[in-house]
């Protein structure tokens, strides 16, 4: 077996590509996590200024939560740690659209039983903590 001999200079060029291309990447990823965090900050911004207003309109914001799952859908593609937790994060905006939809169809048509949807928000809330979380934890590494 013969090891073949890399010219100095070629070798240094080989090394600085290497290394660009190491930086580039993670100022992607850099970049990919400055928008998901854009996104998720202005639709939780929009969703909480929807919840307060009179009257309140649950299925703009279930429709609001289904719009931020759109959103960040082409950042879940793959199978890196990053592209995991937003898949995952976009499984809790889904169940808390749901969540949210029902809330306001069980409000409208059996008041009586509003507790049960109100607790299911309630588990999603810690849920999206969690998803959340996660995303942090990715883009901090």
């Amino acid at each position: 077996m013969t090891c073949r001999k890399w010219p100095r200079g070629s070798l240094l060029l080989a090394l600085l590509a290497g290394a660009s291309t190491l930086g580039c990447g993670k100022l992607r990823e850099v970049s990919l996590c400055r928008g998901i965090a854009s996104d998720v900050n202005q639709a939780l911004d929009d969703i909480e200024l929807m919840s307060k207003a009179k009257p309140l309109d649950e299925l703009r914001i279930a429709r609001r939560y289904a719009a931020l799952a759109t959103t960040l859908t082409p950042r879940s593609v793959g199978e890196k740690p990053l592209a995991v937790a937003v898949r995952d994060y976009i499984t809790v905006l889904h169940a808390t659209e749901a969540a949210v939809r029902n809330h306001d169809n069980v409000q409208k048509t059996q008041p009586t039983r509003i507790g049960e949807p109100r607790r299911e928000l309630e588990r999603l809330v810690k849920r999206d903590h969690a998803a959340a979380a996660r995303i942090d934890v990715e883009c901090h590494n």
